[in-house]
């Protein structure tokens, strides 16, 4: 059997990344030149003999912040252990609340969790680093554990049917970070096109009107069909669609079968990617009516063309 690879520590990258980018800045090169001459140094070394170890004592939010990043690699009961000890040394580290959602089964609970989440990370950014950093969140690596909260406090407060507060957190998210690197976009599609809030989805669509991802092309041609039925402009909006990705018809026509799990990865038009995009939206296109039979009429006119 073949080994499986180990997760990504996303939390102890970012640390590494943000570590690197504060260390580079530190050393207030005079010009380009110098700037790519460190760099071309760099080539090859681990971080740690990049950056030189922090000499002075670490804070409290420094050694939550490990807590949280060791977590990541313990199992669960371990791993949240060390997030209740990284809140009581640092009560405003939103990722510690993140971590325990994300380790609890209970959606009540999970909720709670990502609402301290929030407001820990309120704390943490401070009003005038909200002004500051509005515009162009993520960023700043300090806005993220926030950031990482508030998406899933919208996600949970969509699937305990509080929609409307839902999509207020989406769209603050996306006020405070209109370049969307968490890709809070497509959820919000989602949401709007599923509560028929086609103005508001419009705006939000038009405004990435250059998105190609299958997740993106799909809920855009289905807001078409709730809007219009089996209409050309429907019919050429799944047939771009497709092209995006023929998979995720496969699987709403029941020619191919959804796993129980979804990947870790996905590429551009493959079947991880359809899975991604059903396991998102799959829900909307269920529950509107005559969608899959519209899918199915679309699919097999296709193959006979094919």
């Amino acid at each position: 059997m073949a080994k499986k690879d180990k997760p990504i520590n996303k939390l102890g990258l970012e640390k590494g990344i943000g570590d690197l980018f504060k260390h580079i800045k530190e050393q207030n090169f005079g010009s380009k030149e110098e700037l790519q001459a460190f760099l071309n140094q760099t080539v090859g070394k681990k971080l740690g003999e990049i950056v030189p170890k922090k000499k002075e004592p670490k804070t409290n939010i420094e050694k939550a912040q490990e807590l949280l990043i060791e977590a990541q690699d313990c199992p669960p009961n371990k791993g949240r252990k060390l997030a209740h000890e990284a809140i009581k040394l640092d009560p405003t580290n939103a990722d510690a609340y993140v971590y325990l959602a994300e380790n609890e089964s209970n959606l009540e609970t999970i909720l709670q969790y990502y609402s301290k989440g929030v407001e820990a990370g309120k704390k943490a950014i401070g009003e005038n680093g909200f002004k500051e950093l509005k515009g162009h969140f993520w960023a700043a690596h300090e806005t993220r554990p926030f950031m990482r909260a508030k998406a899933g406090l919208a996600n949970c407060l969509y699937l305990t049917n509080k929609e409307e507060e839902g999509i207020r957190h989406f769209q603050e998210m996306l006020e405070l970070n209109p370049n969307d690197n968490q890709g809070i976009r497509y959820q919000l599609a989602i949401c709007m096109v599923g509560l028929n809030r086609k103005k508001e989805y419009l705006e939000l669509y038009n405004a990435f009107k250059e998105e190609a991802s299958a997740l993106w092309q799909y809920t855009y041609a289905l807001h078409l069909f709730k809007q219009e039925g089996s209409s050309l402009k429907a019919n050429r909006a799944l047939h771009k669609a497709y092209s995006a990705n023929q998979f995720v018809i496969e699987f709403l026509t029941g020619k191919r079968k959804l796993p129980g799990t979804v990947p870790q990865y996905m590429g551009i038009g493959d079947v991880e990617e359809a899975i991604f995009c059903l396991n998102d939206s799959g829900d909307i296109w269920l529950d509107t009516a005559g969608a899959l039979a519209w899918v199915n009429e679309f699919y097999q006119k296709q193959k006979k063309w094919e």
